[in-house]
């Protein structure tokens, strides 16, 4: 495992909560309004929703034609084809259906890192990824894990409609409290424990997000089995946005904060601390041993068929959603 936390022993500056307003703002809002989360498996809906099923149904869109059978409803029969060619055929419609949209937000220590921090982009994403969802009237849960000083799962009500966007946008921001202590020796499975616990109580599999750096002792093939395990015997349609900063990704963009040369390098969670001297070699090293990890993690998706989008936090939220999640087919 890699280093799992690059920062100089300093006091921890605190975070202020986020306000709603700042999680989302209007121009977002306006770009985020031209996309809709995908479903790349077949999932049964609840509620009439937006989004465009792979079912056929009873809905009033027009999609393709099959042969009269016994027992079919006559109402659909189309007495155009009867007419024309003397073949009784029924009309087939396509089915509009909401989808269960579930968002996994790790919260824990070590999602501080970060100028902004990687738990304040966190938030962010999550609201926005919330908002696709009410926007297109689907079933939208969110819940914030491992925050510290806080109950291991925060959740919030499942919500529908645009008309619940404010209430979950009031969720995200009193999620965090500002000026948390890091507790000492916090639990290394933490993480599975959280995620285990928010897919096993998930009604239906639907889409799920997990936004998190994975920076955690427990193993990550097990997290992500969890991410996708569902009661049903259906595999859950799965995306981890695995979130970093730039200087996590390249330790030498935190010179301007004292990382080179000599330090004292002190683990965002666990507090155990190691002094070393920082030099080229040593970041190429991290650098070598950051990529094999994150290679690692690819494999683990691609075995359970999980969405892996590396997000680094200085890239620009409506980008990321507009652009780079829209190449790998979470949103269209």
């Amino acid at each position: 495992m890699i280093a799992r936390r690059l920062s100089p022993n300093t006091a921890a500056k605190p975070i202020p909560a986020p306000k709603p307003e700042d999680l989302l703002g209007q121009s977002l809002m306006d770009r985020l309004d031209r996309l809709d989360v995908m479903c790349r498996k077949v999932l049964a809906g609840k509620l009439p929703g937006e989004r465009r099923s792979k079912r056929r149904g009873r809905s009033v869109e027009f999609d393709d034609h099959r042969p009269y059978s016994a027992g079919d409803d006559l109402r659909h029969i189309n007495w155009h084809v009867l007419g024309r060619l003397d073949r009784l055929v029924l009309k087939l419609f396509r089915e509009d259906e909401d989808l269960s949209i579930t968002i996994i937000v790790d919260a824990s220590p070590s999602m501080e890192a970060g100028e902004p921090s990687k738990r304040t982009y966190a938030m962010q994403l999550a609201s926005a990824l919330a908002y696709l969802g009410l926007a297109r009237n689907n079933r939208v849960s969110v819940h914030v894990v491992c925050a510290p000083g806080k109950p291991l799962i925060q959740r919030s009500a499942m919500m529908r409609a645009r008309s619940s966007i404010r209430p979950m946008l009031g969720f995200l921001a009193n999620a965090i409290q500002p000026g948390e202590t890091v507790p000492a020796q916090s639990d290394p499975d933490a993480l599975l424990t959280a995620v285990s616990s928010v897919c096993a109580q998930a009604r239906s599999p639907g889409v799920r997000f997990l936004i998190s750096d994975m920076l955690t002792r427990a193993d990550a093939n097990q997290t992500l089995s969890a991410l996708v395990a569902t009661t049903s015997g259906l595999g859950a349609d799965a995306v981890l946005l695995h979130t970093l900063s730039p200087g996590e990704i390249d330790p030498s963009r935190e010179e301007h904060r004292g990382l080179i040369g000599d330090v004292r390098l002190t683990d965002a969670e666990d507090l155990r601390a190691a002094e070393l001297t920082l030099t080229d070699d040593a970041i190429a090293q991290y650098k070598q041993r950051l990529g094999q990890w994150q290679q690692s993690l690819i494999h683990a998706c691609r075995a359970r068929d999980i969405v892996y989008r590396l997000v680094q936090t200085d890239t620009d939220v409506a980008d990321l959603l507009s652009q780079e999640l829209r190449r790998d087919g979470v949103l269209g």
